[in-house]
């Protein structure tokens, strides 16, 4: 398992046992609480609901999904399909989940606990991401109602502990250049969070040197990756990190965030920034979109390992 990857500890238990509770809603069609995660930045909520997303494609690769941000959120809500149907797009789809939820106008999130209760009548699961305390995320008591009727589980900073099961895991797959020993002193000194963690342990990964290590050009970069995409698929370059949205386009996009990250292990924030400024929750949506289109779609699933052959 890389740094990068899902590792359960103690202070995740909890929201990864209601994560995977969904899940099997979802494929049961059985009725289930919403779940509020939440957490500091860098506490793991966004690496929680990509294994969601990934597991929800292997168990029920035909179910559908939506990821929202507040922006996103805000302009469906405002929509006249929301004003009429209740927004019935987001009623529908099989898991809703909302990262970073914010307050909004009272009327907003009227029709927000509306959606709510729609889903939560049809047996389809919501998931809520946040940052904020319970008692900031809703302006309406409504609303804050339907989040403290749900699940709420708490991602904690990682104990000593916690910290010292990552560094064993990465030791024994030869992912770590440093002596056994080492480990509990490396557990004291590293971050709390799995996000800085994460970050620390791509560090351990390298045997430091006293100067700097000339590039390698057959080594795999973000930018030969790019220029392999972008010759498979037929786009420019400048078009990847565009604002673009054609389905040529966003295909080609997706499998070069999909790359980035299986042969770069890169994280969220780095796949967006080399794709001209795109945010986490993008990427995240792209990632899971690639997994459900590689089963489905013969020629696109080509394309992706075509691309990959020529980085």
């Amino acid at each position: 398992m890389n740094a990068s990857g899902w590792i359960s500890v103690d202070e995740n238990r909890a929201a990864r046992r209601a994560v995977l509770r969904h899940i099997v809603a979802i494929k049961k069609s059985k009725p289930v609480p919403p779940v509020l995660i939440r957490g500091r930045n860098g506490s793991g909520k966004t690496r929680l609901a990509e294994e969601g997303l990934a597991r929800l494609m292997e168990v029920a690769p035909g179910s559908s999904w939506r990821l929202l941000g507040p922006r996103d959120l805000l302009a469906s809500l405002k929509s006249p399909h929301s004003e009429y149907y209740e927004g019935r797009e987001l009623v529908e789809v099989d898991w809703l989940i909302l990262d970073d939820l914010e307050p909004f106008a009272a009327a907003m999130e009227e029709r927000l606990c509306n959606i709510l209760d729609q889903r939560q009548a049809q047996c389809r699961p919501t998931m809520v991401l946040s940052s904020q305390a319970l008692g900031k995320l809703a302006s309406t008591t409504r609303l804050s109602g339907r989040l403290r009727g749900g699940i709420l589980v708490e991602l904690a900073p990682w104990r000593e502990k916690s910290r010292l099961i990552w560094l064993r895991k990465l030791f024994l797959q030869g992912q770590l250049d440093r002596p056994k020993s080492d480990l509990p002193i490396l557990a004291r000194k590293m971050p709390t969070l799995p996000g800085p963690i994460s970050v620390y342990c791509q560090s351990l990964k390298r045997t430091p040197t006293k100067g700097p290590i000339p590039a390698d050009p057959t080594k795999p970069n973000t930018e030969r990756i790019l220029e392999a995409v972008a010759k498979e698929f037929g786009v420019p370059m400048k078009q990847l990190r565009g604002k673009s949205r054609s389905k040529k386009i966003n295909e080609a996009r997706q499998a070069a965030m999909h790359l980035l990250r299986k042969v770069l292990d890169l994280p969220l924030e780095a796949i967006g920034h080399a794709l001209g400024g795109r945010d986490h929750k993008t990427i995240l949506s792209g990632l899971a979109r690639v997994k459900q289109r590689q089963r489905s779609d013969k020629a696109f699933s080509q394309l992706v390992k075509s691309s990959q052959e020529l980085i």
